[in-house]
């Protein structure tokens, strides 16, 4: 850099002359930002951060939990909520349609205060038409890639509980087991809805149907009054014991295992419902083709 007033011809970049003095600029202070250390977020905001569809989840089952209680708490709640309805509906519906399935027709009926299923008697004509059927089907499709042990798999866990005893006691599961399904179809829902309020509505019916199950249950093994008036029937003010009963009877297994049994199934079954729509949601949005800019 040379000196404007001297003529000295000096490095780059220098603040002044070396040979005369001559001022060439001043430096500048620059002002660093002061960065504020960030608070620590909460468990609540990582998980909600991190795991938005476990946050979901959990959102429903809160949900639930807390209309469970409103609706046992204040009866007029309980008399007037859809989601009470839904309980009994989606029960009578399992056995409904486990019946159907071996040829038993099935009347539902329901009300807000509880529910039966009239089972008429069934005719062993159905379930070998229904062999036939499958049977048929697996022959015509043979040539298709997995469709011979498919169809064999098939016919024999059909034929297994459409002719033996065990078609009692699927009839008898049915209807708890089909509310442990619709429960993980309506947490599912809640989960992918786009729309916020809509979403929880959904899930919050998924985790009622859920809490309901499993208090259900625990009363089962904690509450003997509770207990004694299943297992005689005298709580369904009818001749008829509960479903567990039965399913233990049918199995000749101890009551308390068919109830621990049932309370695992609460969990895991709707659990396997959110994998599996997992899973198959994934796989449509990974099969859809991408658009060209």
């Amino acid at each position: 850099m040379k000196c404007p007033k001297c003529g000295y011809e000096n490095i780059e970049d220098v603040l002044c002359c070396n040979l005369c003095g001559l001022v060439f600029k001043k430096e500048k202070s620059e002002k660093k930002p002061i960065s504020l250390p960030q608070p620590e977020k909460n468990l609540y905001y990582r998980i909600k951060e991190n795991y938005p569809k476990l946050f979901l989840i959990a959102e429903s089952f809160l949900i639930g939990s807390l209309l469970y209680f409103l609706t046992t708490k204040i009866w007029v709640l309980y008399c007037i909520f859809v989601y009470t309805f839904a309980v009994f509906f989606t029960h009578e519906i399992g056995h409904t349609i486990a019946g159907l399935i071996f040829g038993n027709l099935a009347i539902p009926a329901f009300s807000l205060f509880g529910g039966i299923t009239f089972q008429f008697p069934d005719t062993i004509l159905f379930p070998i038409t229904v062999v036939v059927v499958f049977l048929s089907l697996t022959i015509i499709f043979r040539k298709e890639k997995g469709v011979i042990p498919a169809g064999i798999v098939v016919i024999f866990l059909y034929s297994l509980l459409a002719f033996t005893y065990l078609k009692d006691v699927f009839i008898s599961a049915g209807g708890h087991l089909s509310t442990a399904f619709i429960a993980g179809l309506f947490l599912t829902r809640g989960v992918w809805e786009e729309k916020k309020v809509e979403g929880l509505l959904w899930g919050g019916l998924g985790g009622f149907l859920v809490i309901g199950e499993l208090v259900y249950f625990i009363k089962l093994k904690t509450d003997e009054s509770f207990r004694d008036d299943y297992i005689s029937g005298v709580l369904f003010d009818s001749c008829t014991t509960g479903d567990l009963v039965k399913i233990a009877q049918g199995l000749n297994l101890n009551f308390d295992l068919i109830v621990n049994l049932f309370i695992l199934f609460a969990f895991v079954i709707p659990c396997l419902v959110l994998l599996v729509a997992r899973y198959l949601k994934e796989g449509r949005d990974g099969a859809r083709p991408r658009k060209q800019n």
